[in-house]
């Protein structure tokens, strides 16, 4: 009876301080989607439109590489109101069914490829978005070096309405959240990363006054 007893505090213990969302993604079901959408991309990237897509020329687009992706993860503004200090703030991410991947040219990040994920299939949605991947992986690459974890650590959390990126990780079980730029507003300093429960703390009176349109 008491082996029963004890075998049932620690999965209590186990369940209740465990991720709300599995956040490392299955690469291998990932990355064949990726590939045949890195050839779509070289192959729609012209004259007319590769600076805005982030390369430098035509021919650079045709010699890009898939950098290592990130896992995207969503907080609706709802769940955000309701948020409780103190509470478990994994429990406020959604989503998992988006991924960006880095399309690099010698190790330089140029520009993306979005995948999504419907009915257990992932397909690629759309490309570009230059400025915010690399937003995205000079975030990740600081906290990389200063953390010592690895690179399939870092995911990425979005909160819509309020328009606002973070580069999650976490450290002793710990939610970790870096700002990929600053806010003056709520006093985030781009790459310096806060606990998810801070975070949350300081949104939350304006998620409260918010009106719900995206920001």
């Amino acid at each position: 009876m008491r082996i029963q007893i004890l075998f049932i505090v620690i999965l209590f213990l186990f369940v209740s301080h465990a991720p709300a969302q599995e956040v490392l993604i299955k690469t291998e079901k990932l990355e064949p989607v990726a590939l045949r959408a890195l050839e779509t991309f070289a192959n729609i990237v012209n004259e007319n439109n590769f600076m805005r897509m982030g390369f430098k020329s035509v021919e650079e687009a045709k010699t890009a590489q898939l950098g290592a992706p990130f896992q995207e993860f969503s907080i609706e503004l709802g769940k955000l109101k309701t948020y409780e200090p103190g509470a478990n703030p994994n429990q406020l991410l959604d989503g998992g069914n988006i991924a960006y991947y880095p399309v690099n040219v010698q190790s330089e990040t140029r520009s993306s490829i979005m995948l999504v994920k419907e009915k257990d299939q992932w397909k690629a949605v759309s490309y570009g978005s230059a400025n915010l991947i690399k937003l995205f992986t000079s975030t990740r690459s600081r906290l990389q070096t200063s953390s010592n974890l690895p690179i399939s650590s870092f995911f990425v959390v979005r909160i819509p309405a309020m328009n606002i990126y973070f580069v999650g990780y976490r450290m002793d079980q710990q939610l970790m959240l870096t700002p990929i730029l600053d806010n003056t507003e709520y006093k985030f300093r781009s790459g310096t990363p806060v606990s998810g429960e801070d975070v949350f703390r300081t949104l939350l009176p304006y998620a409260k006054a918010h009106d719900g349109l995206p920001g």
